[in-house]
């Protein structure tokens, strides 16, 4: 099989809580997931998609630290 500049690799939970920090570091990582808190912790920036397209774009600290933000920007 050849391998392209862009390959999915399903990371399962014990690679998530035991080498996420050291392979962000290296590595940009793409999230597609609903856990909305666990996203938020583990990322430094956010895209936010609705209907493929991207809605809002930015940091992901004040989405995880103020209710009040994450309601008027994600509509939750």
């Amino acid at each position: 099989m050849q391998r392209g500049a862009y390959e999915a690799v399903y990371l399962g939970r014990p690679v998530i809580t035991s080498n996420f920090d050291l392979l962000r570091r290296h590595t940009s990582i793409v999230i597609v997931e609903h856990n909305l808190d666990l996203v938020l912790a583990l990322a430094d920036r956010v895209f936010a998609l609705e209907r493929g397209a991207v809605f809002h774009e930015g940091p992901a600290a004040p989405l995880l630290s103020d209710l009040d933000y994450r309601k008027k920007i994600l509509w939750l």
